[in-house]
This record gives C-alpha cells, sequence and structure tokens, in this order.
C-alpha cells in the first residue's frame, strides 16, 4: 500500500485566533500546516517548509505580497500557489489571474479553496 505525501500548506496570518482555527481545521482535514504571523519571517519557513501553497490573511499591501510571491519562487525554482485572503476594496485592484477570496473567510470555505486550488 502506497503513503501519498501530505500536503503542505503555510499560513500567513496577522490574527492568532484566525491562524489558529484555519490551521486546525487543516490539519483535521489531513494536511501539514505551519503558520507565521508577518511577510517578514514566512520567507525563511519556506526554505525548509516548502508548502504546496501559501495562504496569506494580512494587511500588507498587494505589491508587498506579490514581491514575497516572487521571492519564493525564485528561491524554490518552482512555483508554489499563493491564496491572498483580501477585503473587499484591495479585491478591486488585484489582477484576475491570482487565487484570491475576500474577507471573511471561515475554515471549511478555505479547506475547499486549498483542495481546488492543490488538487489533492
Amino acid at each position: 500500500m502506497m503513503l501519498l505525501k501530505k500536503k503542505k500548506v503555510l499560513l500567513i496570518y496577522e490574527d492568532e485566533q484566525e491562524s489558529s482555527t484555519a490551521e486546525k481545521y487543516l490539519i483535521d482535514k489531513g494536511y501539514k500546516v505551519d503558520k507565521v504571523n508577518s511577510l517578514d519571517v514566512a520567507y525563511e519557513i519556506t526554505i525548509n517548509f516548502v508548502p504546496d501553497l501559501i495562504v496569506v490573511n494580512t494587511q500588507n499591501p498587494i505589491q508587498e505580497i506579490e514581491h514575497f510571491n516572487k521571492k519564493v519562487e525564485q528561491g524554490h525554482n518552482k512555483k508554489i500557489d499563493l491564496l491572498n485572503i483580501v477585503d473587499l476594496e484591495s479585491y478591486l485592484k488585484i489582477s484576475v489571474n491570482e487565487h484570491v477570496a475576500i474577507k471573511p473567510v471561515n475554515p471549511s470555505l478555505l479547506y475547499h479553496l486549498v483542495h481546488l486550488i492543490i488538487k489533492n
């Protein structure tokens, strides 16, 4: 019997309660999860964790998040999908070819989005 490798999700959430709730839900659904509270420390985590998907739920400007995503892709020489959870105002400024969800995103919706993006 072949065991499937657990898919990895990195959560970058500023709100600790939201982060913990999302982490627990995704772990219960079979994902391996790591979390940080800012983009500043997230890059270092990606070096060892190498997530399949990064979920960003911060107040950082879109340009900072896009810069972070490019840095991650260059550092790993592969595309790592990013799901950006934003408010409506930010959503209206984002290009259509990005993975984006509008706040609030409950854990069940997050799981379904993660599952669709990673395509387990």
